[in-house]
């Protein structure tokens, strides 16, 4: 079976990721959870479905905290023997796509949102156009989002 890695940022629950982990975890899988934030409320639930859970901050700002979760995420992915990346929501998914070049595992990156960037006028970003732009895999979750 694979080793799966969700890296995420999340400040709040997410059932349909939780909902993903738990089936992956019953499937045999070995699932893995990195979380930018800290979030007790989600890392119990995950924990009580023998998910492994972790969580790592930096201080740091601007590039140099990019940097430095680069820098993690891709030792935690070498440490942990991960087979697939799974990034959801902008920061953990910029992480992942600047990782995927010195880690061996695929790196998914999840796209929730279809319009409502360029709306905030944030699909101006750097970060927004580098994630899309090199991003060796995007999951869509609707036909909207997807054109």
């Amino acid at each position: 079976m694979s080793t799966i890695l969700f890296y995420v940022s999340f400040s709040r629950r997410s059932r349909d990721t939780e909902t993903l982990m738990v089936a992956f975890k019953r499937q045999g899988h070995n699932v893995l959870f990195l979380n930018q934030q800290k979030n007790e409320q989600l890392h119990t639930l995950l924990r009580s479905h023998g998910i492994s859970v972790h969580s790592f901050s930096t201080g740091s700002k601007g590039w140099l905290k990019h940097v430095i979760n680069v820098v993690h995420l891709s030792f935690f992915c070498w440490n942990n023997n991960v087979d697939f990346v799974y990034s959801h929501l902008e920061p953990a998914s910029f992480i992942g796509v600047l990782a995927q070049k010195f880690i061996r595992a695929k790196v998914y990156v999840c796209r929730h949102h279809g319009d409502l960037y360029s709306f905030m006028n944030r699909d101006k970003d750097l970060s927004y156009k580098i994630t899309y732009r090199f991003a060796s895999n995007i999951i869509v979750v609707s036909e909207s989002t997807k054109k």
